[in-house]
């Protein structure tokens, strides 16, 4: 606005100068010495002010602002800080969502007094926090040696879910590696949920184990339309564990785990 107001009184300045000049030529021949002196002195200053009008002008236009190297660091800093607290701040509240659903898929597997009560608690609990169509519990039988289907979730088979071993098959291959697999895209009919509008296929799906003592005790398959969430593979080991030792208490009443594994 200064800049503006400097320009503006330049030029105006620079207007009364030339009308002062022009009456210096019409008084001329009347011998009036001292208007001849105001108006050469105001066509001088007019003359001034139009140099330092244009000489401004042109320093305003290839001057460029400069930022103060301190400010510019300072702002950088600010900004560095800012998104460290929020990805601290992000990763806090993981970490909470983390802790709150482990704990309570935990807690209401944790009130069965038989192996097939305690599955049948463990696939509701998943089911309502990560909304499965489909799911089954396979439970290790320490007489045969293989792992037996204990519970199902919405499971709809004319055919008797057959038992399996160690490195047998997708499920039995986890409980080898004793390592969590998530497969996405599975192929079509490959799993088959059927509803009061038909039959669909899900897409994910969800094999783990749940380890006690570096043994699979136990083998959960569950399949969702939907993508499980990001931090699957850390309520998977906050849950593990917790649950294996609960299925081996229901396995092993008398502790006689040494004996057939």
């Amino acid at each position: 606005m200064n800049k503006k107001i400097l320009q503006t009184g330049s030029i105006l300045t620079f207007g009364v100068s030339l009308v002062l000049l022009l009456l210096l030529f019409i008084k001329l021949e009347q011998g009036q010495n001292m208007l001849k002196i105001l108006t050469a002195f105001s066509a001088f200053l007019a003359l001034l002010q139009l140099v330092l009008f244009f000489v401004k002008k042109t320093d305003l236009i290839e001057k460029k602002p400069e930022i103060p190297v301190k400010t510019t660091i300072e702002t950088v800093e600010k900004l560095t800080r800012e998104q460290e607290l929020e990805k601290q701040k992000k990763s806090e509240q993981t970490e909470l969502a983390v802790k709150e659903i482990s704990e309570r898929i935990i807690k209401n597997s944790d009130t069965a007094e038989t192996g097939e009560k305690f599955s049948e608690n463990l696939l509701k609990s998943l089911a309502s926090e990560f909304s499965i169509v489909q799911g089954v519990v396979f439970l290790f039988n320490p007489e045969s040696g293989k792992y037996r289907f204990s519970a199902g979730y919405a499971l709809y088979s004319d055919e008797e879910i057959a038992d399996f071993s160690v490195g047998e098959g997708i499920s039995g291959q986890v409980a080898k590696n004793l390592e969590m697999l998530n497969i996405e895209n599975i192929p079509e009919n490959y799993i088959t949920v059927l509803s009061g509008l038909g039959s669909s296929s899900p897409k994910h799906l969800l094999i783990f184990p749940m380890i006690d003592e570096f043994d699979a005790v136990g083998i959960v398959e569950i399949s969702t339309f939907s993508s499980f969430p990001e931090n699957i593979k850390e309520i998977y080991k906050r849950i593990n564990e917790p649950l294996g030792k609960i299925a081996a208490e229901l396995i092993y009443p008398n502790n006689e785990k040494e004996e057939t594994f």
